[in-house]
């Protein structure tokens, strides 16, 4: 590995989109088979996507047959339209998709680098962006975060094309205006135009260019953003009427209206060293050296801007959940790749052989699993330290160190920002084959939901008491009745024809003690968390 030899950051700019789109195959492909959708939201935001495509409801969204309110349109329009062939929102379609706009926003994260320094610098801001754990995790799920991020990354990144070429800035900028109309149809609404807005406006501030922002026609644009809006909002009052808009404006309300305060911005701020892992530990010396630098190009000042001005942002209008900052990471992956790669250009102060470098290299997956391994168990609280595991945890911590010391002493910046990046991969990867069979056992609501739907007899009407979630209508395909009042339960009890109803076992016990509801027990479920659930109907 001498210093005359090509370096492994140096490629054309298809071998650049072609390694990066492998990345992603090899790191997130093999979690949608591995997960299940678990928690409250991705159930749900699959069932939304079901009765987009089943049902029709592609404007004024449907959860469980009423209107729902949560999120705009874009996701899960975008899991219908790649369900058509199907003919259903499966877990691996809702979960592909996210996965997709995850891809797309690594593309345009190696696009944006290249804009702003090289294709080198961009390709490593892809890479590093592949392995922040956040970033990993949250494309694998079908959630709304990614999604979001892609379009943010994408608005700002037409500005900065139409920024740095101004003979086609005309272009890039209306085009940045359409991108920033569908983030507000994707997530948060017109938070989108804030974040956007924020990160432009103070950007050409420090630059001395402010007037420029009137050249990115901001009345035309206002109106091309408005366009997706106007397409989704319009069809929506139309159809469900003024309750809709109503719905849509308090639920965007509860999420912003939450109190400022120091706490929020050190929450986010931790969170990025937390959620960034290993390599955002190299943030502080980034930032010092651009603090130090005389002169400051456009190029870092746009990244830099871009960090800070969402973080504030996000500390003042919005609640604590750390799957806030995903619209961050494209920035700090680029700063860390700019950072990396004027030091992995520097000739090595000793020079390697080849078969000492891949000795380096091939150390670093063993690490990477058994950190991986040491993390799940101290996840699931199943770990129990034997001499054996201390001392493989010692002989591990040992030869990372041995090996890091050799990088340092000899300069091998090359060799380390590989090593780096073989942990970190072969953590993601090795951690989620522990962690989804783990999550499809204790979080998944597949498996009661499944045997629920093979209890009842089928298209009866049945109903959930007290106890409804999202994934009792995505699993069982149906749309139970939710009941929270004894008064509702009777009337829903009444009919002549066989009806269900599913509560817990601590009001089942309550409702039959009273003995005013008339209930035949039909089988005991087990719920999630040791939850123990009764199926009752009112005829034997």
């Amino acid at each position: 590995m001498t210093g005359n030899r090509r370096r492994f950051i140096t490629g054309s700019n298809r071998s650049y989109v072609l390694l990066t789109i492998a990345i992603w195959a090899v790191l997130y492909l093999p979690n949608l088979w591995w997960r299940d959708l678990t928690g409250t939201d991705e159930p749900k935001y699959a069932q939304v996507a079901r009765e987009v495509l089943l049902d029709g409801h592609w404007f004024a969204l449907h959860l469980n047959g009423a209107p729902y309110y949560g999120e705009p349109p874009l996701y899960f329009w975008s899991e219908a339209l790649l369900s058509l062939p199907h003919g259903d929102v499966t877990p691996f379609i809702a979960m592909l998709t996210a996965c997709l706009f995850g891809l797309g926003t690594m593309l345009l994260t190696y696009s944006l680098g290249k804009r702003l320094f090289d294709a080198d610098t961009g390709f490593l801001g892809a890479a590093i962006l592949a392995t922040l754990p956040q970033f990993h995790s949250f494309s694998c799920m079908a959630r709304l975060n990614v999604p979001f991020t892609f379009f943010i990354t994408a608005a700002l990144t037409a500005f900065y094309f139409g920024y740095s070429e101004p003979e086609k800035k005309r272009g890039y900028f209306l085009w940045g205006w359409v991108l920033l109309g569908l983030a507000a149809i994707t997530e948060k609404g017109p938070i989108a135009f804030i974040l956007v807005g924020a990160t432009v406006l103070v950007f050409l501030w420090r630059r001395g260019e402010l007037r420029l922002f009137l050249e990115t026609r901001p009345v035309l644009g206002l109106f091309l953003s408005a366009a997706p809006i106007t397409l989704w909002l319009l069809p929506a009052y139309l159809t469900v009427g003024r309750s809709y808009m109503e719905g849509l404006f308090g639920q965007f309300n509860s999420q912003v209206t939450t109190p400022l305060g120091v706490d929020k911005f050190l929450f986010y701020f931790s969170g990025i060293f937390v959620d960034g892992s290993p390599w955002s530990i190299l943030l502080p010396f980034a930032f010092y050296a651009y603090w130090k630098e005389q002169t400051k190009g456009p190029q870092r000042d746009f990244i830099w801007t871009w960090l800070f001005v969402i973080l504030i942002t996000f500390s003042i209008i919005l609640q604590k959940f750390s799957r806030y900052t995903l619209p961050l990471y494209p920035a700090v992956a680029l700063i860390l790749a700019h950072f990396c790669g004027g030091y992995i250009r520097r000739p090595a102060l000793r020079e390697w052989t080849s078969i000492k470098g891949a000795l380096c290299w091939g150390l670093a997956p063993f690490l990477g699993l058994f950190s991986a391994w040491i993390f799940f168990g101290l996840h699931t609280h199943k770990l129990v330290l034997s001499y054996l595991i201390i001392g493989a945890m010692g002989v591990g911590f040992l030869s990372l160190s041995l090996a890091v010391r050799q990088i340092f002493r000899d300069k091998q910046w090359e060799v380390l920002f590989v090593f780096t990046f073989l942990i970190t991969s072969s953590f993601q990867m090795s951690y989620n084959r522990f962690l989804f069979p783990w999550e499809k056992e204790n979080r998944s609501e597949r498996a009661y939901c499944e045997e629920l739907k093979g209890l009842m007899e089928p298209g009866a009407p049945w109903a959930v008491y007290r106890i409804f979630r999202p994934a009792q209508v995505y699993y069982t395909k149906s749309h139970p009745k939710v009941i929270s009042s004894e008064e509702e339960i009777v009337s829903f009890l009444g009919p002549p024809e066989k009806v269900y109803c599913l509560m817990a076992e601590a009001d089942y016990n309550g409702l039959t003690s009273t003995g005013r509801v008339p209930l035949f027990k039909v089988a005991e479920l087990q719920g999630l968390h040791k939850a123990r659930f009764v199926l009752v109907s009112n005829l034997p």
